[in-house]
């Protein structure tokens, strides 16, 4: 792995690149596969939840700033990685309202997809349904929040018990992890990488 993979370098060292410019050739690696996923990651592993919160807006604003350099079907892709991700950080701070109206927000005004097999659709029961897009006969489209609706559920619960002055279960902050800590997870997700990385080269 490169010392510039964002794996390397959690959203803390990350977001002073993307306070500069970013060029095309740099937005197209960090929004690729698995450079994405490594990010994401990294993230996660080092709970650096609120730089991930602001490094995903600033890659919001990018790709809506230069969506007429990039293909539909690249645009549609990274946004859709995006607003799951910002979905994700929203969640990992507990900031129930805030995701509960952006999720209200996207449904309302995106037809991001995915593609689910017409065929396959009974398994999903009825939950599907209200995400139907379209469907041609062999194919269906679901809006994309479907697969994390579950999670929407979760945080409907917890903000209700906390409105009825009940405890709800919160996410470990960042500032309960040592540097060390931090580090030794971050060493461990780049361990996992680099051992799937030795099979992908194969």
């Amino acid at each position: 792995m490169h010392s510039d993979d964002p794996v390397a370098k959690p959203a803390t060292f990350l977001l002073p690149t993307l306070r500069r410019k970013l060029n095309p050739a740099q937005y197209r690696r960090l929004m690729s596969y698995p450079v994405w996923n490594y990010l994401v990651q990294s993230i996660d592993a080092s709970r650096a939840y609120d730089n991930g919160l602001d490094a995903c807006l600033l890659l919001l604003q990018y790709t809506e700033d230069n969506r007429g350099e990039i293909s539909r079907k690249e645009y549609e892709h990274n946004l859709q990685c995006l607003y799951t991700f910002l979905l994700s950080m929203l969640d990992k701070l507990d900031r129930w309202d805030d995701y509960l109206s952006l999720w209200e927000a996207l449904r309302r005004n995106t037809r991001l997809f995915s593609l689910y097999a017409r065929n396959g659709l009974e398994a999903h029961g009825n939950a599907i349904e209200p995400f139907v897009l379209e469907d041609d006969g062999e194919s269906t489209r679901v809006h994309f929040l479907y697969g994390i609706s579950h999670r929407k559920a979760i945080i409907e619960r917890k903000l209700k018990r906390q409105l009825n002055g009940k405890r709800a279960a919160l996410h470990g902050k960042q500032a309960e992890l040592t540097r060390k800590q931090i580090q030794q997870r971050l060493d461990k997700l780049k361990a996992r990488i680099n051992y799937a990385d030795q099979f992908r080269r194969k």
